[in-house]
């Protein structure tokens, strides 16, 4: 932004930015997170965004009618199209209920330098994630919040300033 305002060298106008914003998605059942957000820093001094998930931990009704499988946030480099062939107001395939599918790429284009990702049942790091590590900046802070954490059986890197792992609504 310009501010019409006296600046350092003594002429009109000023650029001023601002830290970026938080985004917070909290679902019960599932997210399909399809789309384009930016949450880029507003100047070369100001940090970006901060991304928020919890799946699962608002009031999941059980019973019929409702999905009793695990809740389960899904981390991997990239993510395919998840909402094609979608109809509104039909329901969602049982595949994609209790699942939030992110990929790592697009938060970091996006502009988040800050994770914080919390699953009911499990967090799963997808093979070959490589999540902050071609960053000129590192990640300001990644959380993990599960009761449990797993890989897909293959490689997966985090590199952040602070890597917060844990269950911390344990008993």
């Amino acid at each position: 932004v310009r501010l019409d305002i006296p600046n350092e060298t003594g002429g009109l106008g000023m650029m001023v930015g601002s830290d970026a914003g938080t985004l917070s998605i909290a679902a019960s059942e599932g997210v399909l997170l399809e789309g384009t957000i930016k949450a880029q820093a507003g100047g070369a001094s100001n940090r970006g965004g901060t991304f928020s998930l919890n799946l699962g931990f608002n009031g999941t009704t059980q019973g019929s009618g409702y999905p009793s499988g695990e809740r389960v946030v899904s981390l991997a480099s990239t993510v395919a199209p998840q909402a094609t062939g979608l109809i509104p107001g039909v329901a969602i395939p049982d595949a994609l209920n209790g699942q939030a599918r992110l990929g790592a790429q697009a938060l970091e284009a996006a502009g988040f330098d800050s994770l914080a990702l919390k699953s009911r049942d499990a967090i799963r790091l997808e093979n070959g994630l490589n999540l902050g590590a071609n960053r000129a900046l590192p990640l300001r802070e990644v959380q993990l919040d599960s009761p449990r954490l797993e890989t897909a059986g293959g490689d997966a890197a985090i590199k952040a300033e602070t890597l917060r792992l844990g269950n911390y609504d344990a008993d």
